[in-house]
């Protein structure tokens, strides 16, 4: 919806989120703002009902904690 509001919508946001031992995921948050709030509680919001498979055994109490960066841009 923001891009089709503003089509030179760009910027990088970072996330963290936590994946559960079922692959669910347990808390997404936003570490660094991107292209607007709006997008980034999207952003945030799409990973929240993501689905990953099982973490390792070797997670930490079955759980993985993950960065995540995403560079929005216009094709060049």
């Amino acid at each position: 919806r923001e891009l089709l509001k503003n089509p030179a919508l760009a910027g990088k946001a970072t996330f963290e989120f936590v994946i559960a031992p079922e692959g669910t995921v347990k808390s997404a948050t936003v570490t660094q703002a991107g292209p607007g709030p709006e997008v980034d509680a999207c952003m945030a919001g799409r990973l929240r009902v993501a689905v990953f498979p099982k973490p390792r055994s070797e997670a930490v109490d079955g759980e993985v904690k993950v960065t995540l960066s995403v560079v929005m841009s216009q094709p060049q």
